[in-house]
């Protein structure tokens, strides 16, 4: 199950952005209801000169 939007608007525990901004690696034509990196936002961070790999 995706996550709900309270949760994706808390920060990572790994670098602090949003959780929502973790979406690196998802298709960039993919719909979120079907492409799993977007609508789990589970990718890398895609905050400007962020390394964070993964959401934690």
């Amino acid at each position: 199950m995706p996550p709900t939007l309270a949760e994706l608007e808390q920060p990572c525990a790994g670098c602090g952005h949003q959780n929502a901004v973790h979406t690196g690696g998802a298709k960039p034509g993919g719909w979120a209801i079907y492409e799993r990196t977007w609508a789990n936002a589970s990718g890398w961070c895609n905050t400007p000169g962020c390394d964070c790999p993964g959401r934690r």
